[in-house]
């Protein structure tokens, strides 16, 4: 598989709710480390590199809603706790 393919089937899997929940944080930063190299090298093609965008999106945005659903929760469990 070329590596556009590889990209474009990272960002299907990361579109994906809770994959990236499961994936260690190792492995995740060696991810974001090789997409970031492939960006930053010059002979990276065109498509490559909107390829790898697009990962690099779907990664923060799976983030943020992570980090949303953590703050919702937090905020449900003190709305639960009995005020004396």
């Amino acid at each position: 598989m070329s590596i556009r393919g590889d990209l474009v089937m990272l960002g299907a899997l990361a579109r994906q709710p809770g994959w990236l929940s499961h994936l260690p944080n190792e492995k995740r930063e060696l991810i974001v480390q090789r997409l970031t190299g492939l960006m930053a090298d010059e002979k990276t093609s065109p498509r490559v590199l909107v390829s790898a965008a697009r990962v690099l999106i779907a990664f923060e945005r799976a983030d943020i809603e992570r980090a949303k659903l953590s703050l919702s929760m937090e905020v449900d469990d003190d709305d639960e706790e009995p005020k004396t």
